[in-house]
C-alpha cells in the first residue's frame, strides 16, 4: 500500500440548528409595544446559547459562516482554514482566495488594511453586520474596501 492510498480526506457533518433565525409567527397586526422586551429575552438568551467564551470551535461563527455560504451557492466541500490576521480570526475558504471572512466583533479599518496588504486578494469578503464598532467604522471599512480591494464583492451579513 503506497502513501497514496492512505491519505485520509477527513469528514465534514452538519447539523441543522436555529441559532441564527427567528420564526416568531405571529400576524403584524399583533404585535406592539409590550412585545418588544419579550423580543429582547429571547433574543439575549438565544445568544447566551450560542456564544460560548473559551470554546475555541466557537460555533456562532461557524454557524453563521456556513449559513453565509449555502445562501451564497457556495459548495460545502471546499477546504477551510483558520488563521489569525493581526487580533482577528480569519476563515479562509475555498483556497485561493475564493472567500474570506471575519466574524469577529470589534470590527475596525485595520483589518481591511491588512487584508489590502496580503499579495493574494479574495474574491469575496464576508463580515459581520453586529461585528463594527461603529456605524462609522463600518462606513470607513466599505470604503476602504472599494479603494483597496476594488475586484473583491464585499458581503455583509
Amino acid at each position: 500500500m503506497d502513501a497514496a492510498d492512505r491519505v485520509d480526506c477527513g469528514v465534514r457533518v452538519f447539523s441543522l440548528r436555529n441559532c441564527n433565525q427567528f420564526a416568531l409567527g405571529l400576524p403584524v397586526a399583533a404585535y406592539d409595544q409590550s412585545l418588544l422586551s419579550l423580543l429582547e429575552q429571547s433574543h439575549l438568551a438565544q445568544e447566551s446559547l450560542t456564544n460560548h467564551p473559551g470554546d475555541d470551535s466557537n460555533i456562532e461563527q461557524m454557524s453563521l459562516l456556513f449559513t453565509a455560504l449555502l445562501r451564497l451557492g457556495l459548495p460545502l466541500n471546499l477546504p477551510l482554514a483558520v488563521s489569525v490576521l493581526g487580533r482577528y480570526t480569519i476563515f479562509e475558504y475555498g483556497g485561493e482566495g475564493l472567500l474570506v471572512a471575519c466574524l469577529d466583533q470589534a470590527i475596525e479599518t485595520d483589518l481591511i488594511s491588512a487584508l489590502a496588504a496580503q499579495e493574494r486578494q479574495p474574491e469575496r469578503l464576508l463580515l459581520r453586520e453586529s461585528g463594527f464598532v461603529s456605524d462609522s467604522a463600518k462606513i470607513n471599512c466599505m470604503e476602504l474596501c472599494s479603494m483597496f480591494l476594488p475586484n473583491t464583492l464585499v458581503k455583509v451579513i
